[in-house]
């Protein structure tokens, strides 16, 4: 069975130094990432996240992130583990004060 990840990822590597996405960061600087730069960081964090903290398919993870590139990578390293994703933008004040009393159980801003 070919998961989410799996299925949206397929074409990333025959794509390789073309550019997946830019994000703007809040310095005016610009983040750029090419699809098979995307590849080997998914890779990469999936690895350590599975043989260093443990994560393991059906586990969730709590994504706390502003907009990013490397969300995308976090983002689909989890998916790619079988994980259930559960995101959370720290600019959003209503999420930031639930995350802080250790209750991420609904989000509203």
């Amino acid at each position: 069975m070919v998961n989410f990840n799996d299925f949206m990822m397929e074409p990333f590597a025959e794509r390789g130094d073309r550019t997946a996405i830019t994000v703007l960061n809040p310095d005016g600087s610009k983040d750029v990432r090419t699809f098979g730069g995307l590849v080997e960081d998914v890779n990469s964090v999936a690895h350590e996240l599975r043989h260093q903290v443990g994560f393991k398919a059906g586990d969730t993870a709590l994504v706390v992130s502003p907009n990013h590139a490397d969300y995308f990578t976090v983002v689909h390293a989890v998916l790619r583990l079988g994980g259930v994703l559960s995101p959370a933008n720290p600019l959003c004040v209503g999420v930031r004060k639930r995350c802080r009393g250790g209750r991420a159980t609904e989000a509203a801003c």
